[in-house]
């Protein structure tokens, strides 16, 4: 319990990037195409920060019965972006390399494994974890433990399964519950909060006995990603008339999106 406890101490104090789900703030998501995206096939949906496209569809209302409670959070988590998540994200893009930037997400893409594996499996989606199986043990050991994603290259290769355990209850027909936005962590729900506590006994954090060792992990991974994502994340918080709705109803579509996938 107490490294559970320090697990989610970690990821509230270091997951601005959580900050991406709060970013698709319009109707009409911001599509990545200028020169300083290239690339990014590394990232992922593993803690909420993709930056993928969501296409509109139809998702069931979310409740927001703690919208008193669910605003004032989502404005300080802006501030939180704003002055310290933002800054730091800038400074880190300007002293580490890109072509470094790029293999730390490969790398921390691949730590994720036993998360994602187990949720294929939650789902009976034995060919997918399978695949998550053969990318894991040829980008651990042919790809410089996943710096490199040697599995993704060639007009053959095996592309990321994004799974959690959010996504595993919803498939079992398990809706939202009630909406919730997080300290620093952001968009999330009654179902959701209970996968991501599930999701921490199956990834390598939760094994790791040194929580100095742990929580250098995950700042840096949260860090190097936000590094690549806070220019949508401006845009798209410019061009918002209601960040708040927004943020929520782009959560709701991504996660519905996720489960039907």
């Amino acid at each position: 319990m107490k490294k559970l406890l320090f697990i989610f101490i970690l990821y509230f104090m270091t997951n601005p990037a959580i900050m991406a789900d709060e970013a698709k703030l319009t109707s009409n998501p911001v599509s990545i195409s200028n020169d300083d995206y290239d690339d990014l096939d590394f990232l992922d949906d593993d803690d909420g920060d993709e930056l993928s496209e969501v296409t509109t569809i139809k998702a069931p209302a979310l409740r927001d019965p703690l919208k008193f409670i669910n605003k004032p959070i989502f404005k300080l988590n802006l501030l939180f972006y704003k002055y310290l998540g933002k800054p730091l994200a800038q400074g880190w893009q300007i002293v580490v390399p890109k072509s470094a930037r790029t293999g730390l997400n490969n790398a921390f893409r691949n730590l994720g494994y036993p998360l994602r594996a187990s949720a294929c499996v939650l789902q009976w989606r034995w060919h997918d974890a399978g695949s998550e199986t053969i990318r894991f043990v040829a980008n651990t050991s042919g790809g410089l433990l996943g710096f490199r994603d040697i599995a993704a290259k060639g007009s053959n290769g095996i592309q990321p399964v994004f799974e959690d355990f959010g996504q595993a209850m919803g498939s079992w027909g398990l809706g939202h519950g009630f909406y919730i936005v997080l300290p620093l962590l952001g968009p999330s729900s009654l179902r959701d909060g209970i996968g991501w506590y599930g999701g921490t006994f199956v990834h390598p954090y939760f094994f790791v006995d040194d929580w100095l060792v742990t929580l250098a992990l995950g700042g840096t991974d949260k860090l190097n990603k936000l590094s690549f994502q806070y220019k949508d994340i401006d845009i798209a918080l410019e061009g918002s008339l209601d960040p708040y709705a927004a943020a929520k109803d782009f959560y709701n579509q991504s996660r519905q999106k996720e489960i039907e996938e």
